[in-house]
C-alpha cells in the first residue's frame, strides 16, 4: 500500500531520508536506520515500501496526547517531534515517537514505540494515510 497523496510520501521519505543515516538495501530499497534515543537499538524502516508514514502536525498532536494520557508514566514533557505510523514486519501496526537527539548524528532518533491497535484512532489513521489500510491487520 502507498501513502495517500503522493506529496505526503514523499515529504516523508524526504525529511526522514535526509534526517537519518539511510543504508541503501541491495534490492534499491531504502532503509531508514534509527536508534533508540538512549542508545542500543537500531530500528530499519524501508521508506519505500508504503507502510510507513509522518503524521501531520493535528494528528501527531492528538496521537502524543492520547499516548500520554493511556501512559501516564511518559510525564507531561512526553511530546515527540513526529510520530510514524508503521507496519513493522513481523510485529503489525505500531507509532514510533521521534524525537531529535542533542547529540548528531542522525538527526532523529526514536523514544518509544506503541502498539497501534491499542488507540481506537488508528482505523481512522489507517484510512486517512493509507489505501485499504484499515482492512489489514
Amino acid at each position: 500500500m502507498r501513502p495517500r497523496g503522493s506529496l505526503l510520501g514523499t515529504a516523508f521519505v524526504a525529511v526522514l531520508a535526509g534526517a537519518a543515516s539511510p543504508a541503501s538495501a541491495q534490492d534499491g530499497s531504502a532503509m531508514l536506520a534509527l536508534r533508540h534515543c538512549a542508545g542500543g537499538e537500531l530500528m530499519e524502516i524501508n521508506l519505500r515500501g508504503g507502510e510507513a508514514v509522518m503524521l501531520d502536525e493535528s494528528d501527531r498532536r492528538g496521537a502524543a496526547a492520547a499516548m500520554g494520557q493511556r501512559y501516564p508514566v511518559l510525564g507531561p514533557a512526553f511530546e515527540p517531534a513526529a510520530i510514524v505510523l508503521w507496519r513493522r514486519p513481523g510485529y503489525g501496526w505500531i507509532y514510533v515517537a521521534l524525537e531529535t537527539p542533542r547529540q548528531p548524528p542522525p538527526l532523529w532518533c526514536f523514544s518509544a514505540t506503541f502498539s497501534a491497535p491499542v488507540f481506537d484512532f488508528t482505523p481512522a489513521l489507517q484510512r486517512k494515510y493509507f489505501f485499504a489500510g484499515a482492512a489489514r491487520s
